[in-house]
């Protein structure tokens, strides 16, 4: 399943007709239903992300919510908080590479689903330990900040 959409898309879509792939790739579109996509993402074995340029993706958390593993691309902003064979599958920056990583991740059934599982407890992140994480890093850039704040402290 590709799902979303983007600039690139009809171009992906063109390439997949090419290589003769049409009835083993399907294109959902955008799916801003967070129950569809759970579906989507709990019936995958593995989410491919290869993109270099996107930031710690939300998605790759998404994925790991749902017991699924990413492979990604090694030292992208995405890849952040990935250990090989860990939590994750991480390959370098070749179609060559991704395709080895793939191969190797989807032959051995019982690792991919370890892996999975150390996603969901290791790259998920729940929205209350976001907060708690980003609260705690904003105390500590305020009280480390070596200039007058330019506000008033609250008295009540």
């Amino acid at each position: 399943y590709f799902v979303g959409d983007g600039y690139d898309l009809p171009e992906i879509e063109k390439y997949t007709r090419q290589l003769g792939l049409s009835g083993c790739v399907y294109f959902t579109g955008k799916i801003i239903d967070r129950e569809k996509l759970k579906t989507y993402f709990g019936r995958s074995d593995l989410f491919l992300f290869p993109s270099t340029y996107d930031t710690s993706g939300l998605v790759v958390k998404e994925a790991a919510a749902c017991d699924t593993p990413s492979l990604l691309v090694r030292g992208s902003c995405a890849a952040e908080g990935v250990t090989d064979g860990q939590n994750g599958f991480l390959c370098e920056e070749t179609p060559e590479d991704f395709a080895r990583v793939l191969l190797a991740a989807v032959a051995d059934r019982k690792k991919l689903g370890e892996v999975g599982i150390g996603a969901s407890r290791e790259v998920y992140l729940s929205w209350e330990d976001a907060i708690d994480r980003a609260y705690r890093r904003y105390v500590e850039v305020v009280e480390a900040w070596p200039y007058p704040l330019p506000y008033r402290k609250r008295t009540d």
